[in-house]
């Protein structure tokens, strides 16, 4: 029962144990947590720096991004003014011809493209040929 009352009387100690060479294992528990707070502190830098990379890659992508889109805006409207320049020519021309229908009767018309055909009349052949062509495939698609 002495060993009992010796070892129990020693704060923090377990009946059936020896407290010899304790200051040892306090040395060895002190360096084990020194290697896991120098270990911990590595990861939390390491992790770190990886975000700051991510970050500046995510960034650099975000920027080359907004450049292509920024390009293929300028592009757009300069396409669209094209498209746009096109359309309102188009519309011109209709608003011509429509006006010209207006002011000018079947025979008028007859006579101007006789007119045309005499001053043109290889390009005159070239068109009433497309225009055959034309028409035979729609007649021909309806059967």
């Amino acid at each position: 029962m002495d060993d009992y009352t010796a070892q129990s009387s020693q704060p923090g100690s377990v009946p059936g144990t020896q407290t010899a060479g304790s200051s040892s294992e306090c040395g060895a528990e002190n360096t084990t947590r020194s290697t896991l707070s120098q270990k911990a502190g590595e990861i939390r830098e390491r992790a770190s720096d990886l975000s700051h990379r991510t970050y500046a890659s995510v960034d650099n992508t975000r920027q080359s991004a907004a450049s292509a889109l920024e390009t293929t805006a300028s592009s757009l409207h300069s396409s669209g003014e094209r498209v746009s320049n096109a359309a309102h020519t188009a519309a011109r021309k209709l608003e011509a011809t429509a006006d010209y229908v207006r002011q000018n009767d079947l025979r008028q018309m007859g006579n101007e493209v006789m007119d045309l055909v005499k001053r043109h009349p290889g390009q005159s052949l070239a068109i009433a040929a497309a225009c055959g062509f034309l028409l035979a495939r729609t007649l021909r698609s309806r059967d």
